[in-house]
């Protein structure tokens, strides 16, 4: 049944995700790849693919559509899983696609401002990780808990909250970043990776418990 409600949330967004994703990459070729820095267009991609992941469940909120699938033959704690494993898919679909879109931008765009062959370095996947893993660590909660107008602020929230923490992480490299892993940032590269395992574990408990307390 989880995985009928995963691709319930995709089939029934599939146009809207589709086409704005589609939107994102056309403009971030057109104004960003070809002008700007790497680090700019993957930053772009970042925010692109975070909203187009919460667009339907800002969508589902309006909609009231809690009331039917929890009228599903899915316990709450189903419906609660199914929503991270959607949300993962849509993260780490957009991420996959975002690289793609930078390795054809590049070949079509000899001349960019973009090099591309930094951003396709494993350190800089892993800060793309990093950034979604925390935004929709802080986000998912409030899915679980608020109305719209309260999910919409814990979005902003979680947004800048990501985009902060990623800035003043990766700062101190910003003059001289390289794209690859150097022995002297183990222990930096350690801490977040188990920030990124314990994050998205502890968001999981919260909305468990928020929606299963939820009057619907």
């Amino acid at each position: 049944m989880i995985i009928k409600l995963i691709l319930k949330d995709l089939t029934a967004y599939k146009k809207n995700i589709i086409l704005n994703f589609l939107a994102f990459m056309i403009l971030g070729n057109i104004f960003i790849f070809r002008y700007y820095p790497w680090h700019v267009y993957m930053m772009y991609g970042y925010l692109a693919f975070v909203f187009i992941s919460t667009f339907f469940s800002f969508i589902e909120i309006n909609k009231n559509a809690e009331a039917l699938t929890c009228s599903l033959p899915v316990s709450r704690s189903g419906i609660v899983i199914a929503r991270y494993l959607t949300s993962a898919v849509l993260m780490f679909g957009g991420l996959a696609l975002w690289y793609l879109n930078g390795f054809v931008a590049g070949a079509v765009y000899t001349d960019a401002a973009t090099d591309f062959n930094r951003a396709a370095h494993l350190k800089v996947l892993f800060i793309a990780v990093f950034f979604i893993v925390l935004q929709t660590s802080i986000f998912l909660p409030a899915l679980f808990k608020f109305r719209l107008i309260g999910t919409v602020l814990t979005f902003v929230v979680a947004l800048v909250a990501a985009v902060i923490t990623v800035v003043l992480i990766f700062r101190p490299y910003s003059r001289s970043f390289n794209s690859y892993f150097v022995e002297g940032e183990l222990v930096v590269i350690s801490i977040l990776t188990s920030i990124m395992v314990a994050a998205p574990a502890l968001s999981l408990v919260v909305s468990l418990s928020l929606f299963k307390r939820k009057d619907i």
